[in-house]
């Protein structure tokens, strides 16, 4: 059983940082509270970094205001990207790159003089994008950077601040298996991949699981914080698979979604899936905790929409979110959709110009005004999930039954039905701000010894606040003719076999 107190979650997105903290009292745990701070790469020299100085100045801002209390331990989780150098001495080379800085915009073109992406994709268990976190150490090697030249330890992301803060070095599975740079089974690092890359492997260290006890919290932080005696403790890295143990009984027959400024979506089959299908649709293989694996694709989501509402929100505008999700479920005879698999939404620039181009390409018309977009939007993600989740019955053969959906977006009440509808099947959510709520889980396990999925359901309900949606019979029809338009019209071709529904 834990002491009293409360648990702190670092949790670091691609645009903003969550501070969230729970009670632990007896053998009941609840969310206590949570604040948020928009954080943007750091800019210097025409590059883009992770502002690591910030990430460690909201610990320690969470940590101040929760001067009366015991402070049980602290972890940290990261979007899935990012890693950084240290020299023989200790020190740190240079801040990590952000993951979608400039410098990689053609690294595929010198990836493939190594190797077709069906060969990686074999390889690795994941599709090429030129923002994973090998693709950016393959461009240090060609570019040799200090990060190579100097470089004695290469550490991910949430490692390196836990090294910043404790002097105590991991590197663990599950952000090594985002980064691209893990075997398919996700066991160890790729040899293979990194030799033919001419990527040298002295820099690494042996890949750990999470829940361990990293170190005190001792450096990079000031004296008062220090004084606090604060264990640091090595949670599940990969913010998506965070979230994903706050639903220990989701099994094979389950969907999921995390939604935020991308949308990763898949499933949890119990081993890599690498075949024909799979490499076709795109879907990459995960390493998760507890040994499962997520066989799951991300592209653009509300990042799309909050690009539309910078355009909006003219001078002295107040328009909402609840407005625009208004506006997206009145519009009837939207006949606009987007293919989120589409390179150019996953660019930052004219959101407007981008659809504008998209549908000349495609024979749509443009949607004139903001109601119109937004239903352009809202079908696009309802649709996409539905054409991979057809995908997905086909490479797996299984009739899933649910749609597990976490993070920011199941505030979207309108898009979580306009979800179950479309899919024709249950969605269940699981808090907005999961990530967290999965790294105060794994922490809760190590201070209590309760390890097994199992042992945790009953914490982890107490975490998630859960709200099931149905599916509406009545809009059945409706969204199986959208859905024919859609695949027909904006999708390559229909995925071969399968079921989306249950």
């Amino acid at each position: 059983m834990a002491a009293d107190g409360v648990i702190i979650a670092l949790d670091v997105g691609a645009t903003g940082i969550k501070t969230v903290t729970a009670e632990v009292s007896g053998d009941h745990i609840a969310l206590r509270g949570v604040t948020s701070a928009a954080t943007l790469p750091r800019e210097s020299d025409g590059c883009s970094y992770v502002d690591i100085a910030r990430i460690v100045g909201e610990l320690t801002a969470c940590v101040r205001s929760l001067e009366n209390w015991r402070i049980l331990s602290a972890g940290i989780d990261t979007f899935g990207n990012g890693y950084g150098f240290l020299d023989g001495q200790g020190e740190l080379i240079a801040l990590p790159y952000d993951y979608r800085d400039g410098r990689v915009g053609g690294i595929l073109e010198d990836v493939h003089r190594h190797f077709t992406d069906r060969q990686l994709y074999d390889l690795v268990g994941n599709f090429p994008f030129r923002s994973r976190g090998l693709f950016h150490l393959y461009k240090d090697v060609l570019d040799q950077t200090d990060n190579i030249r100097r470089g004695s330890v290469m550490l991910p992301l949430p490692n390196l601040i836990e090294y910043l803060l404790t002097g105590n070095m991991l590197s663990e599975r599950t952000i090594c298996s985002v980064l691209y740079m893990l075997d398919s089974r996700g066991e160890d690092w790729n040899a293979e991949a990194f030799e033919r890359l001419g990527i040298p492997m002295d820099f690494l260290l042996p890949v750990t699981e999470p829940g361990r006890r990293a170190g005190m919290i001792r450096f990079s932080v000031p004296e008062d914080v220090r004084r606090r005696n604060i264990p640091l403790i090595n949670v599940i890295g990969h913010d998506t698979e965070s979230a994903l143990i706050t639903v220990p009984s989701m099994n094979e027959k389950h969907l999921f979604a995390c939604l935020g400024t991308s949308f990763i979506f898949g499933t949890r089959p119990d081993h890599p899936v690498i075949t024909d299908r799979s490499f076709a649709a795109r879907f990459k293989n995960m390493r998760g905790a507890f040994g499962k694996y997520s066989l799951c694709k991300d592209f653009p989501g509300f990042w799309l929409l909050e690009q539309c509402m910078e355009e909006w929100r003219a001078p002295g505008s107040d328009l909402t979110y609840d407005q625009v999700s208004g506006m997206a479920r009145s519009v009837k005879d939207n006949e606009t959709w987007l293919n989120l698999n589409d390179e150019r939404f996953r660019i930052y620039g004219n959101i407007f110009e981008k659809v504008r181009s998209f549908c000349e390409e495609t024979g749509q018309t443009f949607p004139q005004d903001p109601a119109h977009m937004a239903a352009c939007l809202f079908e696009s993600y309802c649709l996409f999930i539905r054409w991979n989740a057809q995908c997905l019955g086909g490479i797996t053969g299984e009739r899933f039954e649910v749609l597990d959906a976490f993070n920011g977006g199941v505030r979207n009440s309108v898009l979580m039905q306009m979800l179950s509808d479309c899919l024709q099947m249950k969605v269940m959510t699981h808090g907005r701000n999961a990530s967290a709520c999965g790294n105060i889980l794994m922490q809760y396990a190590v201070l209590t010894g309760k390890r097994h999925p199992a042992q945790l359901e009953k914490a982890a309900e107490d975490l998630s606040e859960p709200r099931m949606y149905r599916p509406d019979p009545a809009m059945a029809g409706f969204w199986n003719r959208r859905y024919e338009q859609y695949a027909g019209r904006v999708m390559p071709s229909f995925p071969a076999g399968g079921n989306h529904a249950g």
